[in-house]
């Protein structure tokens, strides 16, 4: 097959010195400097004080895939050289080569090629592909399945990774430990014990959080988490609070309500929006583990637009950082 070698540079402005002198010599190197005069020579272009928009071809045939620096550099009539110009590129193999191998591990990567494979039809396009896994030996819980596929030139795609809770589904089982942090996690166990009857659904319960240590008119971030008779812990909620002069209901606003998100859920793209009074400095995408997928320095803003459509359908958390404080707004990714 054959192979298609892509490079896009704009060639800049090359001056001569102030004495408006031509350019005689134009010489090009790739990642390795041969010495002045010993490079690559450019022909075709006009003798001038000037040389703008000249077009070259550059023979790639013989560079390595991946990021490289291509530099330019000019001499003068009076032998003088210009500033070496530097322009990094990558070069990458633009062939399609056929899906040959899929493979899948949970939780923890044994290695590329070591993962268990599964069959998909040989071709250059396996979308929309059933798949059946056994997790029989998977804890309860949370958990990861990640997934990628080789192609025929041994190239190996992004692993994909998936979200999933195995539950016990023989019957619904009770709640039984419900315990909740502001701000930092001490570890599951080790929060807030809520007195709690035990029960299956807890939607509705109402309990109270003690907030009388937090400096008035500060925001904050509520985390609560249930535990069932099996040991298995809930996902981790969150409800970011502003607290004002006191401690009661009525001293307690919803610090989220300035932060918009939409639509939610999503597919695609998401837009994030704040009232004039607040600010976007930092938004970070992260998954129901808490960890971090994607991180945004924005500098000020009230509107930002971000693309969820690389990410798998779940449930996702947005950490908006705006100011000294700290917000959290749910996304659900369709």
């Amino acid at each position: 097959m054959r192979k298609i070698y892509c490079l896009l540079c704009v060639l800049c402005l090359i001056a001569a010195s102030a004495s408006a002198q031509n350019i005689t010599r134009i010489e090009y190197f790739i990642n390795a400097d041969p010495g002045f005069g010993k490079a690559t020579a450019l022909t075709g272009f006009t003798s001038s004080a000037n040389v703008t928009n000249f077009p070259t071809s550059i023979n790639l045939s013989s560079v390595p895939y991946g990021v490289n620096n291509l530099y330019i550099r000019a001499k003068d009539g009076n032998g003088n050289w210009s500033i070496t110009n530097v322009i990094p590129f990558v070069k990458v193999d633009v062939s399609t080569y056929n899906i040959v191998r899929a493979e899948y591990f949970l939780n923890t990567d044994p290695g590329f090629g070591k993962a268990t494979p599964f069959t998909l039809p040989v071709s250059a396009d396996i979308t929309r592909q059933a798949l059946t896994l056994n997790i029989e030996s998977v804890p309860l819980g949370i958990n990861t399945l990640y997934l990628r596929t080789e192609d025929g030139n041994g190239s190996w795609s992004l692993t994909n990774c998936f979200t999933f809770i195995k539950e016990i589904v023989t019957g619904s089982n009770n709640i039984s430990s419900l315990e909740y942090f502001i701000d930092t996690d001490p570890g599951f166990g080790m929060a807030t014990k809520v007195s709690l009857t035990p029960g299956q659904n807890i939607s509705s319960y109402i309990f109270n959080a003690n907030v009388s240590s937090l400096t008035a008119n500060t925001t904050h971030n509520l985390f609560v988490r249930s535990k069932d008779v099996n040991g298995v812990w809930s996902l981790t909620n969150v409800l970011s609070f502003t607290r004002t002069s006191g401690t009661g209901i009525g001293d307690i606003t919803d610090a989220s309500a300035a932060f918009i998100v939409f639509p939610n859920p999503a597919t695609d793209k998401i837009t994030l929006q704040c009232t004039p009074e607040k600010e976007m400095d930092k938004v970070e995408l992260m998954d129901v583990q808490g960890k971090m997928i994607q991180v945004q320095i924005l500098g000020s803003s009230t509107e930002k637009q971000i693309d969820i459509g690389k990410f798998p359908e779940g449930i996702y958390f947005i950490r908006i950082s705006s100011g000294k404080d700290v917000i959290y707004k749910k996304l659900v990714k369709d």
